[in-house]
């Protein structure tokens, strides 16, 4: 296998720590809103790694934080008049229902606020030994006391870097030191040696890492948003306590709209929810695999209509075929997608697999389909529409083909589209 490592900007033969294990840590969301589809693309790209690593016969320990403590959540229940709780409750439950849409399989959910107390301990240790100070009831990392401050997003010191997260804070010795413990009033806090207070974004997935994986992962993966300077702080703190975080560093691109950035602000954000109710779930996934994991993906009309076109190709195909059974060993389908992960090339790969039917490239296909996690399975449909084929049965048995007539446009006018076949009758939803 081969993996392309951001670290040293070079694709890498894949190594792992322990033969044939995968320690995989990849930044999860902060539960104050419902996700977009801009979010999403970092759980799919990061569910189809693990399917790869799994076809190549590894172990795959795959965790996933949730950031339940955060300013935004604080805020968000401010302004919706509850407590925080119900805000992380709510929003997890949607959360967990996107997951289940979208066919990811299992990864295991830390929660900052069940670390604390192992966070709290982390930063007395890094004060201790004199990698941060405490000014005021705060705690910094001090970013020149580790020599590789940089590796990650190959940036230096000297060159002046700039955390735009955050605002200037003039109890620090250097602007880019970072915040372990922040004093507050406000909102969810605990009780610390420097004051009653919530911790720093940046210790908060260290801490969660060295609990659940060890003091070195495989693979710590995230969007590109995070590589600075949440990537680079979390590995600052884990070089104080005497190695690297992790042996590959790997980040996924944005999603922007007709060549925007998604942003709240200007109003061009998509809802995982939304996206998927509307197209679908099939859709969403090839949209993110049509294009490089560390590219941008432009999402336009253009692009999404070619999209739905090419999903109803694998769909008609994948269901031609009729329960091929996919094969891993020696395929080429594993072996394009274990090349850093190319969902690109298998793609292709899958499109001329159809061009040609027979035994072995219809194995080829069906494998491919099953390495992007594409479900082609029968719809669940509706009781009322279920009822009304029903009738519709009845009446082309009687011979009232006028009846028969009525009820399949009424149907239609619902949504739905009858399908008469030798196997009998069909019904799936319309895609307008």
């Amino acid at each position: 296998m081969l993996i392309y490592n951001e670290v040293t900007k070079k694709t890498e033969e894949f190594r792992t720590i322990e033969e044939k294990i995968v320690k995989m840590y990849v930044c999860g969301p902060t539960i104050y809103s419902d996700i977009h589809i801009g979010n999403a693309r970092p759980i799919v790209f990061f569910d189809f790694v693990s399917n790869i690593l799994e076809k190549n016969g590894y172990k795959v320990i795959y965790v996933s934080n949730i950031t339940d403590v955060d300013d935004k959540i604080i805020n968000q229940a401010k302004q919706e008049h509850i407590s925080e709780e119900e805000i992380i409750k709510k929003n997890m439950d949607k959360f967990v229902a996107v997951l289940n849409d979208l066919n990811i399989n299992y990864f295991e959910q830390p929660r900052v606020t069940e670390n604390i107390d192992d966070i709290i301990n982390f930063i007395k240790h890094l004060v201790l030994e004199n990698y941060a100070y405490v000014v005021e009831g705060d705690v910094y990392f001090n970013i020149h006391s580790i020599e590789k401050y940089g590796m990650i997003s190959n940036l230096k010191i000297e060159e002046n870097i700039q955390d735009t997260r955050s605002e200037k804070n003039r109890k620090k010795r250097n602007p880019n030191d970072f915040t372990l413990w922040k004093k507050t009033e406000i909102g969810i806090k605990w009780e610390s040696p420097w004051s009653y207070g919530r911790p720093g974004w940046h210790t908060e997935c260290v801490v969660m890492i060295k609990n659940i994986l060890g003091d070195k992962i495989d693979i710590h993966g995230g969007g590109m948003d995070l590589q600075f300077p949440h990537h680079e702080n979390e590995n600052a703190q884990s070089l104080a306590c005497g190695q690297g975080l992790a042996t590959y560093w790997m980040h996924n691109g944005f999603i922007n709209m007709d060549n925007q950035k998604m942003s709240k602000s200007i109003g061009n954000v998509f809802l995982a929810k939304d996206f998927i109710k509307k197209y679908s779930t099939n859709i969403l996934r090839l949209i993110m695999f049509q294009t490089s994991y560390r590219q941008p993906i432009n999402l336009n009309e253009e692009f999404l209509k070619a999209t739905i076109k090419l999903e109803e190709r694998f769909k008609n195909h994948f269901l031609k075929l009729n329960k091929v059974t996919p094969i891993y060993v020696s395929s080429k389908s594993l072996s394009i997608a274990s090349n850093d992960f190319d969902s690109v090339n298998l793609i292709s790969h899958i499109i001329e697999m159809m061009k040609n039917s027979s035994e072995e490239n219809d194995v080829e296909f069906v494998t491919g389909i099953s390495l992007l996690n594409l479900k082609f399975n029968e719809e669940i449909i509706p009781i009322e529409i279920a009822d009304l084929i029903q009738k519709r049965n009845v009446a082309k048995e009687n011979k009232d083909f006028v009846l028969s007539d009525e009820i399949r446009k009424k149907i239609e006018r619902l949504g739905y589209e009858i399908i008469d076949s030798r196997e009998g009758t069909k019904c799936k939803k319309i895609m307008r």
